[in-house]
């Protein structure tokens, strides 16, 4: 009975690690990956505003002051991250668009296997 009971904890402790480990890799890639692609469809958005923008003030002559944006696109990253319990991290990550266009801080994030969201901010910047 004693080595059966071993052999369980042995196991669950096991099946737990792997899961806190796969939430720390998996969720650590697809939080960056999410947050990237959200700064490219901002940075994008705004490159097209200012074009739209450009071309209406060259046809009625107003000044245009367009949105200053980072050259090359978005910065991005994920300083930390580690996991609470399975599934869910807490993140340190950023994202700039452009000088005046950045936000980042400490937020818990739901990693559910084939991608993540964010689910509070703990407490953040915004530029």
């Amino acid at each position: 009975m004693y080595n059966g009971m071993r052999k369980r904890e042995w196991l669950l402790v096991t099946v737990l690690s792997g899961c806190y480990l796969a939430t720390w890799i998996g969720g650590w890639v697809s939080h960056a990956r999410e947050i990237e692609t959200r700064a490219w469809r901002t940075w994008n958005d705004a490159t097209s505003r200012n074009r739209e923008m450009e071309r209406l003030a060259a046809a009625s002559q107003p000044h245009h002051g367009p949105i200053e944006l980072c050259k090359g696109g978005p910065h991005t990253g994920v300083g930390w991250c580690f996991p609470i319990l399975p599934g869910v991290l807490v993140a340190d990550s950023y994202y700039t668009v452009g000088p005046l266009w950045a936000a980042g801080g400490v937020k818990l994030v739901l990693f559910y296997g084939f991608g993540s969201t964010e689910l509070v901010t703990i407490f953040g910047w915004v530029s």
